[in-house]
């Protein structure tokens, strides 16, 4: 009897124990995997916008070397220009005599040089035979190397004044078109001062005034985006070259130089181009973002599922009520209800409910 009961015992204990480790598989087999993210503050940009004038990436400043007065001016704005084509040319008299002066003043000394040279030869011969003495021959050689001397020097201040006589004529130092022409028939003009404008073929590019407190945002290489009326609202694209040190004006601002990133036809040099930088905004002021398919809506409003870990590979589903912002190509910014760190379940989503258990699946 005992026996029996004994058997029967252990069959319901065996029983008992195969029930049970069926409701722990079926357990783990119904926890389904989901992928997720780890929620990490976005960017917030700020977008200003600035204003510049074209102008050629190459362009020289042509002007004389001398000061005079302009005589010619054969070129007007729109010229295409060759190398060596003359831009304006002086009144040249006064070159002219200067020229002519150092001409016959060469002549001169040359004239004295070689009776110099004859006395010296002279002297040297009435020496050897003892009929001069010694400074006799030293005053005749010192005579010949001072004539010689004056050859050397007025040979170099006539190759001067034919040089600054060539000055007197401007010319093209390249091909280009003229922009600007800043000079007129008759005008006195010192050396130095601009002529004209002239500007090459190439990229076109700006200046623009920044701000101090935007100038130490601004690197070279930085992209930009600019826009004329000649593109009909279409951006042209473009990057900074040069970021000034030294501010400009009363206002404190500082020059940066933007070059377009290829030739635009539809544009020409001083038209007007709105140059727009985005600056990285403050730390505090970025919000968190996530994949826009991440965020549900019910007739409670939006709000997104959280992974809490309980266990190695097992979590828990949370909802989280949340607020969105704006959409970018990085995701939907989240202006309320999610903090950096958190888990937000990206994939599985569908039949999930508040309080599910789930297997971590991380992306």
């Amino acid at each position: 009897m005992n026996s029996n009961r004994t058997r029967t015992l252990i069959l319901y204990l065996t029983l008992a124990l195969l029930m049970s480790c069926r409701e722990e598989a079926v357990v783990k087999k119904t926890l389904r995997p989901v992928k997720y993210i780890v929620v990490e503050n976005g960017t917030s940009m700020q977008k200003r916008t600035f204003s510049g004038h074209t102008r050629s990436a190459r362009e020289a400043r042509l002007s004389f070397r001398v000061p005079g007065t302009i005589k010619q001016l054969p070129v007007v704005v729109g010229d295409q220009v060759k190398p060596g084509q003359v831009i304006a040319i002086l009144d040249p008299t006064d070159f002219q005599i200067q020229v002519e002066q150092a001409e016959a003043g060469l002549a001169q000394a040359k004239a004295q040089s070689r009776n110099a040279a004859a006395t010296y030869e002279r002297v040297r011969e009435l020496y050897v035979n003892n009929n001069v003495s010694q400074n006799d021959l030293d005053g005749a050689r010192a005579a010949h190397e001072s004539a010689e001397a004056a050859v050397n020097s007025i040979e170099k201040r006539l190759e001067l004044a034919r040089q600054q006589l060539s000055y007197t004529t401007l010319r093209a130092p390249g091909f280009g078109a003229i922009a600007n022409v800043t000079a007129e028939l008759n005008e006195n003009v010192g050396a130095g001062r601009p002529i004209a404008l002239l500007t090459t073929d190439g990229n076109l590019e700006l200046e623009v005034a920044i701000p101090e407190n935007l100038i130490n945002k601004i690197d070279v290489g930085q992209k930009v985006e600019i826009s004329f009326d000649a593109k009909a609202g279409k951006p042209v694209h473009g990057q900074v070259t040069e970021v000034g040190v030294a501010a400009i004006g009363s206002m404190t601002t500082f020059p940066v130089t933007i070059q377009l990133s290829r030739e635009e036809p539809d544009l020409r040099s001083g038209m007007v181009g709105a140059v727009t930088f985005s600056f990285a905004g403050k730390t505090e002021d970025a919000k968190p973002v996530v994949p826009h398919h991440c965020v549900l809506q019910d007739n409670q409003g939006r709000f997104v599922y959280l992974m809490v870990p309980e266990s190695e590979g097992v979590a828990r589903v949370k909802r989280r009520s949340v607020e969105v912002g704006t959409l970018s190509n990085k995701g939907l910014s989240i202006t309320s209800g999610l903090s950096a760190g958190e888990f937000v379940i990206t994939a599985g989503m569908s039949g999930l409910e508040d309080g599910m258990k789930v297997k971590q699946n991380g992306e």
